[in-house]
């Protein structure tokens, strides 16, 4: 049950608006009317109104981000109902939706596309769990986060719901643009700052170009008492992006993309602490080697997109090719100093991941369009990817901090092929009633190779291993529209996440794990109060998740490898809605209460997960206040103010693999951000306080040893402390 404390924050608020005067004068038609303007998606693969899609989506378009300041996931994800975003640090992050996942060391449970393209690893030895494209909201359109598993029309990685970037198309409408550039100062940092800009140039009647390029650098705010830098952990990220848009006529359209973004992190913002996730040698201080905590992750993303109309078929085809890759190194003299001293006589040593993801992709579609009884869609698609990775553990000479060798040397190339075949069947019963009815039948096969070498292993251990699985997921949707702007469903629907070959078939382990399914029952309402003052969408699910895929230590070797366990089941109500009580006023509130834990019991010797144990990094309650105000300064100057409250809830950390180990619990916080500033003519100067209290939230944490014990030292990764800073921007 939801505590007072919290789960009164969204409805409270509403409720203190609902009842003011000036909102009684609006119900009663006589005060000014700000009507909300209608939130196009592509969530279901066409355009539609997000009001009119039968499931639950969020949609954040990129002009709020930026006008919010939020520029990566950590800064925006706890606006979206049921979305959960973890750190560990040296830019590895991962994402879940509904608590779905098992923790970070299994395959992705949230699958990742851009422009319809999926990208990135499909496997966890791709590191596919840990390395996002986090991109840059001035590349973009608008984000969308569908919740609940999406099988059917995105296919495998799926499992809990999808995290969707929509880069933004050219227009022939005119030549246009953005400029923007931002100042920071982070408490207990140094300054950042950033740049923006944007043009769309119609080339000739059917040809335009749109271009879009940034670069930011973000304060560093972690100390390093080991080699007395200051603010270590600085990162820069700069990209671009272009796209050109040929429509020879009204029934074709060509459109080529590529993209491109690097960031670079010049240290690691993890900082020491105890198992409590307490601090232990003072506030954002960190004991780590020389040269170590640096990361680099470089996203390429090229795509060319074909729509041919037929009359009453609609012809889609969408080719992709994807490169992403992550350099990045960790101190381990904690875990093993002992063992660069016997091997090579220095203390230190760095463990270093080198990852590389090539992917390409094909989809082609045919749909049916205008009014039917029958409308349908029907596909194939295919994807090949390789994923060259290396993962070296090496003794470091503590003084000079050169390499004295390879504790091991260890790269571990892996594919995957994946070819599936879908449609759906949506009956229009009536102008109120229809029924979609979906199917996708997908296979998979993939290889595995490793070679181990270094003092280690004084005789090289080499391991292959093939696998093959198929599964076929479906959704089932009901839904009844009362009128435009009123709309119930049901929803049933499934998720896939692919098995794979096991690491550990040289050491007698298992040869391959299974995939694993999710099914999800909801049910849920979209509307629009009559006088269109208010939106709001709210859901209820259960989540039954089997066969749920588990990375265990074998106790022999300490080797890692893959099983499947039992059940899992996420359960909650969900919802968002948007008010405009007033001419100006903003008022959007969001909030989630989920319960994700495990059925069954994790199998013995794997993990000491037990019956009705919390799902690593859900929390039971999670919501978010956005006010936003704008009035009247002169003739042509608007001000504007507003404020974010964002809530984040208990969660738990990974599930240990032993019962002896501690489990970790990441404690609630709250966050308030402020901004304000005026609009002239096309310009616009806004400040904006990130944090404000300079919480120290928890988005991250684990021992620095390989077991979780009352005396090990642990790293924390915090939410970035209090920022303060200004834009200016102008569009032209």
């Amino acid at each position: 049950m939801i505590s007072s404390k919290h789960g009164l924050l969204i409805g409270s608020a509403l409720a203190s608006i609902a009842w003011s005067p000036a909102y009684a004068d609006v119900l009663q038609g006589s005060g000014p009317v700000a009507e909300i303007s209608e939130i196009i998606v592509t969530a279901q693969k066409r355009e539609e109104r997000l009001q009119d899609v039968p499931l639950p989506v969020t949609a954040i378009d990129s002009r709020t981000m930026l006008n919010r300041s939020q520029v990566r996931l950590e800064d925006y994800f706890t606006t979206v109902p049921s979305f959960n975003f973890t750190s560990n640090g040296n830019g590895q992050s991962s994402i879940s939706i509904r608590g779905v996942t098992t923790g970070q060391g299994t395959n992705p449970a949230v699958g990742v596309v851009i422009d319809d393209v999926p990208y990135g690893s499909s496997t966890y030895v791709g590191y596919g769990t840990r390395i996002l494209p986090d991109i840059d909201p001035g590349i973009l359109e608008r984000v969308e986060v569908l919740r609940g598993p999406q099988g059917t029309l995105y296919g495998a990685s799926s499992i809990g719901g999808l995290l969707k970037f929509v880069t933004a198309d050219p227009s022939s409408s005119g030549i246009s643009g953005r400029l923007q550039a931002d100042l920071n100062d982070v408490s207990h940092g140094d300054a950042g700052y950033g740049l923006r800009g944007s043009v769309n140039l119609p080339v000739t009647e059917t040809i335009a170009v749109r271009a879009a390029a940034f670069y930011r650098q973000q304060g560093g705010y972690v100390d390093n008492v080991t080699t007395g830098e200051d603010d270590v952990n600085r990162t820069d990220a700069y990209g671009a992006h272009l796209i050109a848009l040929w429509r020879p006529s009204s029934n074709t359209s060509l459109k080529l993309s590529a993209l491109l973004q690097d960031t670079k992190g010049h240290g690691s913002s993890l900082v020491e602490g105890n198992y409590l996730l307490a601090p232990t040698i003072g506030d954002l201080k960190q004991r780590f080697s020389p040269n170590t905590g640096e990361y680099r992750i470089n996203v390429r993303l090229y795509s060319a997109t074909l729509n041919q109309s037929f009359g009453s078929v609609d012809l889609t085809s969408i080719t992709g090719y994807g490169v992403n890759t992550y350099t990045g190194s960790i101190d381990q003299t904690l875990l093993r100093s002992e063992a660069s001293q016997f091997y090579f006589g220095v203390r230190n040593a760095t463990f270093t991941n080198d990852f590389e993801t090539k992917k390409f992709s094909q989809e082609l579609r045919l749909a049916s369009n205008g009014d039917h009884f029958i409308d349908w869609t029907i596909g194939g698609f295919y994807t090949d990817e390789r994923s060259d990775a290396l993962q070296t553990l090496q003794a470091i000479d503590e003084t000079t901090g050169a390499r004295a060798g390879y504790l091991y040397y260890i790269p571990f190339p892996s594919t995957v092929r994946e070819g599936a075949a879908f449609g759906s069947v949506t009956v229009n019963f009536t102008d109120k009633f229809d029924l979609q009815v979906g199917g996708r039948y997908s296979k998979n096969r993939q290889t595995y190779k490793e070679n181990d070498s270094g003092a280690f292993y004084p005789i090289p251990v080499s391991i292959s291993a093939r696998s093959s699985d198929e599964a076929f997921t479906f959704q089932v949707t009901p839904r009844y529209r009362f009128s435009e702007d009123l709309m119930v469903y049901a929803r049933v629907a499934s998720g896939y996440r692919i098995g794979g070959p096991n690491p550990g078939v040289a050491y007698g382990l298992p040869t391959t794990f299974k995939n694993d399914t999710t099914i999800n029952y909801e049910v849920g309402v979209k509307g629009t109060t009559p006088n269109r003052l208010m939106t709001y969408d709210v859901s209820a699910f259960y989540v039954d998740w089997r066969d749920i895929q588990i990375a265990a230590r074998d106790p022999n070797t300490g080797f890692v490898y893959y099983i499947n366990g039992g059940k899992a089941s996420s359960q909650g109500v969900e919802g968002s809605a948007t008010l405009r009580p007033w001419t100006g006023m903003r008022v959007t509130a969001s909030g989630a209460f989920n319960d994700a834990k495990l059925v069954d019991p994790l199998p013995p010797n794997t993990s000491a997960g037990a019956k009705g144990d919390r799902l690593p990094y859900s929390n039971r309650f999670s919501g978010a206040l956005l006010v936003d105000q704008d009035f009247d300064i002169s003739d042509n100057v608007t001000g504007f103010v507003g404020a974010t409250i964002s809530h984040v809830g208990t969660r738990r950390g990974e599930i240990p693999r032993a019962s002896a180990q501690v489990r970790v619990t990441f404690p609630e916080y709250t966050t308030v951000d402020l901004r304000g500033g005026v609009r002239f003519d096309d310009w616009t100067i806004s400040g904006y306080v990130i944090n404000a209290g300079d919480k120290r939230g928890i988005l991250g944490g684990g021992s620095q040893l390989t077991t979780n014990s009352l005396t090990a030292p642990y790293a924390i990764s915090y939410i970035r402390p209090r920022t303060i800073g200004m834009t200016v921007s102008r569009d032209f």
